[in-house]
């Protein structure tokens, strides 16, 4: 029993020991090759994968080597100068590109692309990086609920949602997939995003615990309560794990926890 607090805390040391090597070294982890050092543990050869936001393919081009041709991979993607980047990349015939805006509703709407900044183009006008940098645009894009493509995703294992603020939309959107499947989602959220929807540092994990998930670190730390996730979000970095309840201690050994 003396072992067990400092299990439950591990996802608070972790994001203290991120935030110590950004503000009192100056060193900023590479956050993405750690995501993909994570993902590339969870998903195996002939596997259903999908790309939410998958601006010119950084992790869609992964995706399709580790589910290789006997997989699939659902790429959404509305900018369309990052659609045809896509396109460029020849990615082959087992990648399906979408597109599209992954929201919990269907037609044609508004969408602000970042000019200077165009991977956090988005639903919404937000708080960007580096806002000198950006000239927003407003311009139309399609979008639609994941769930109208729910026949397509047989085999489905892994979700990756970076959506600049709007995922907890792509997660409302996606109700019966995530039901009928229980993949592993990986969702980037933190301020910047969420604010510009209306959304709480509580939003993202409600929805989880709503769909029998919980939330969990890049490095295999589950965030047990409300107050333990207050204490990691935004403190360090905003790229988090969604993994069904029932499949915690199996993802924590993928990740060799």
């Amino acid at each position: 029993m003396a072992e067990q607090p400092r299990i439950l805390e591990r996802a608070v040391v972790h994001a203290e020991l991120m935030a110590a090597f950004h503000h009192r070294f100056g060193i900023i982890p590479d956050y993405e090759k750690i995501l993909e050092c994570t993902y590339s543990r969870l998903i195996g050869p002939g596997a259903t994968v999908i790309d939410i936001g998958a601006h010119s393919g950084r992790h869609t081009a992964v995706f399709a080597e580790l589910a290789g041709p006997t997989g699939r991979v659902h790429a959404f993607e509305p900018l369309p100068m990052a659609m045809a980047s896509l396109r460029a990349r020849g990615l082959g015939p087992h990648v399906t590109l979408h597109a599209c805006a992954i929201a919990n509703r269907r037609g044609l709407e508004s969408f602000i692309f970042a000019r200077g900044a165009p991977e956090e183009s988005g639903l919404r006008l937000k708080v960007y990086n580096q806002p000198d940098l950006v000239t927003p645009e407003t311009i139309e894009v399609m979008v639609c609920p994941l769930d109208d493509f729910i026949d397509d995703f047989d085999g489905l294992q892994f979700i990756k949602i970076d959506a600049e603020g709007a995922e907890i939309g792509c997660l409302e959107s996606a109700r019966h997939t995530i039901a009928r499947h229980r993949p592993i989602i990986s969702v980037e959220y933190g301020y910047p995003g969420y604010s510009a929807f209306d959304l709480h540092q509580s939003s993202l994990f409600d929805i989880a615990s709503s769909l029998g998930y919980v939330v969990g670190d890049l490095f295999g730390a589950v965030c047990s309560d409300r107050s333990m996730w207050a204490r990691v979000c935004d403190a360090a970095y905003w790229d988090w794990y969604l993994v069904p309840a029932e499949r915690v201690t199996g993802w924590q050994a993928a990740l060799g926890v």
